[in-house]
C-alpha cells in the first residue's frame, strides 16, 4: 500500500466512528475498497501492521528486546514516593501516574521513564 493510500485509509477508518450511518458505512466501503486495490485482505493488513503480545494474567510482560531497563526497586520506589507526595503540575502528575503504573505492572522501567522520573525526583528532594 502506497504512503498516499494509507493516509487516506486511516482517515477513512477515522470516519467510520461517525454518528451518521451513512457516513460511516460509506468510509467502510471506501475503505475496503483500497484494500480490494491493493489485493489485500483485513487480515494481511491487520497482521502486518499490528504486533501482538501475548501474555498471562497476572504476569509481567517480558522486558523490551532493545535498550536498557531499570530494576533497581528500592532507587525506583523512593523516586516515585517522593514525586507523588510533591507539588506537581496536573499534566505532569499524570504522567507520574502512568509511568508509575507501569513500573507497577511490568517490574521494570525503559530508560527514559527511569531517566525523567530520577531527574523529577532529584529537582523534589
Amino acid at each position: 500500500m502506497t504512503p498516499d493510500k494509507l493516509t487516506r485509509f486511516i482517515k477513512l477508518m477515522g470516519m467510520t466512528g461517525s454518528i451518521h450511518d451513512g457516513e460511516a458505512l460509506n468510509a467502510l466501503r471506501m475503505a475496503n475498497a483500497i484494500l480490494a486495490e491493493t489485493g489485500m485482505s483485513w487480515e494481511e493488513f491487520i497482521k502486518g501492521r499490528v504486533t501482538v503480545q501475548m501474555v498471562q494474567m497476572g504476569q509481567p510482560s517480558p522486558p523490551p528486546r532493545s535498550g536498557k531497563i531499570y530494576k533497581d526497586a528500592e532507587e525506583i520506589d523512593e523516586c516515585f514516593e517522593i514525586l507523588l507526595e510533591g507539588r506537581l503540575s496536573e499534566s505532569f502528575r499524570g504522567f507520574v501516574e502512568s509511568v508509575h503504573s507501569f513500573w507497577q505492572e511490568r517490574g521494570y522501567l525503559t530508560e527514559a521513564q527511569y531517566k525523567a522520573i530520577r531527574q523529577a525526583a532529584e529537582r523534589q528532594r
